[in-house]
């Protein structure tokens, strides 16, 4: 690509003609430049990123959407201060409130949390869910094979913060 050149992006059959909507499924989708569909190459050999998005204008049938969940081991002192570690943890994720059930709706169910010397690590997952329908999940403390945490006996105290989010 020359530089100092603006090129224009659109979607476009195999033979290079350019379209605005398409339909997969008997569903009519757009394609939509959240950023725009032009960019400019500022030096040879230069690269740069147009993003877009194939968007429907009704859900089609069979198809669902997917998620992310993010779940955060927060590892504290008995003083409720932040307490560095290297040891592992894991959640779990249910479909039921007793959890009992792990979830088959997300793509991993039994999420290692491993601290690697700091006092909180993050991962997210990500999670499918059915055209007009919820879902609500259940995390709870697990050990390596996906049983819930036995509070009794466990050598932590657990406690649980949720931040639920809109769909």
């Amino acid at each position: 690509m020359e530089p100092n050149k603006t090129y224009y992006v659109g979607e476009c059959t195999k033979d290079g003609v350019r379209y605005l909507s398409g339909v997969v499924a008997g569903t009519k989708y757009v394609a939509q430049f959240t950023d725009g569909n032009s960019v400019t190459v500022e030096t040879p050999n230069g690269s740069k990123a147009v993003y877009f998005d194939n968007r429907f204008m009704k859900f089609p049938d069979g198809f669902y959407k997917e998620g992310v969940l993010s779940i955060t081991k927060l590892f504290k002192d008995s003083t409720g201060k932040a307490k560095n570690s290297d040891e592992t943890f894991y959640a779990g994720i249910f479909d039921d409130e007793e959890c009992t059930k792990l979830s088959e709706n997300v793509a991993q169910n039994i999420i290692p949390l491993n601290l690697n010397g700091s006092s909180s690590m993050t991962a997210q997952i990500k999670v499918s869910i059915a055209q007009g329908t919820s879902k609500t999940f259940y995390v709870t403390e697990v050990d390596k094979d996906g049983k819930p945490i036995n509070e009794e006996t466990f050598k932590y105290d657990v406690s649980l913060e949720q931040h639920p989010q809109k769909q």
